[in-house]
């Protein structure tokens, strides 16, 4: 993990772009972080995908990556008593989103972040005229929807 890690570094300083995202579809990607979830915590991980995959603009494919790892990563440290999550990209016609729910313990959401991780995904998502969406109750679980436009709208870098 940690020599694949550092490998990802190296190519964003190269790149600015995921190697992984280059060499395999975001659903493979995404699918290789729930199943890194799963062999973790033995969590019930359900991962789908809605809609006809096509490629997308470098950034969309990056915010969308990037907000899998970190809900991922919040669902490992904080969904205390979690047994299932879903893992879901969906595919239309002008927008991709992704949606990562848990049914773990939840917390209250007053749409303000406090960490470093949800703050992130919302600066990465508006970058590109993305939308975040987080919602959170006690005991009810939490889901984090993040949806990109999933078309040229998104200018790449000239040396992208």
């Amino acid at each position: 993990m940690a020599g694949e890690s550092l490998a990802e570094a190296r190519g964003f300083v190269a790149a600015r772009t995921s190697p992984t995202l280059r060499e395999h579809s975001l659903a493979q990607t995404v699918r290789r972080q729930a199943d890194g979830l799963v062999a973790e915590t033995g969590l019930d991980v359900r991962t789908s995908v809605e809609g006809t995959e096509r490629p997308l603009p470098t950034a969309a494919g990056v915010v969308l990556l990037r907000a899998a790892q970190e809900a991922i990563a919040n669902v490992r440290k904080h969904a205390a008593n979690a047994r299932t999550v879903d893992v879901v990209i969906t595919f239309d016609p002008e927008h991709v989103r992704l949606l990562v729910r848990d049914d773990g313990e939840g917390f209250a959401h007053d749409g303000t972040e406090s960490g470093y991780g949800l703050a992130g995904m919302r600066a990465r998502d508006a970058e590109i005229d993305g939308t975040l969406r987080v919602d959170s109750r006690p005991g009810e679980g939490t889901a984090v929807e993040v949806r990109v436009p999933g078309r040229a709208r998104i200018e790449e870098p000239a040396d992208a």
